[in-house]
């Protein structure tokens, strides 16, 4: 992650809240203005796109951070492609 991020990506905020899938869905099907059905599929999309994007060892760090409820719409292997190696 590039330096300037990292701040906002890992420093607490005097705003942050836990929550757990069901409020999160809804936050962001709420921003979408979706159903949260459609949202569910928005945030796997995210995920994959993420998991595309970085190695194997990257994805499965970056989905260590998060709580394990969100690991449901998180699918951890990677596509196949006969040639990608898990990190």
């Amino acid at each position: 992650m590039p330096e300037g991020l990292r701040a906002y990506a890992f420093a607490p905020h005097p705003d942050a809240e836990r929550f757990g899938l069901d409020v999160f869905v809804q936050r962001v099907g709420g921003r979408a203005d979706v159903a949260p059905d459609l949202a569910v599929t928005g945030i796997r999309a995210v995920f994959d796109t993420i998991r595309d994007a970085v190695t194997a060892a990257e994805y499965d760090d970056v989905i260590a951070f998060l709580p394990a409820e969100l690991w449901q719409v998180a699918n951890p292997a990677p596509p196949y492609d006969g040639q990608r190696d898990r990190g």
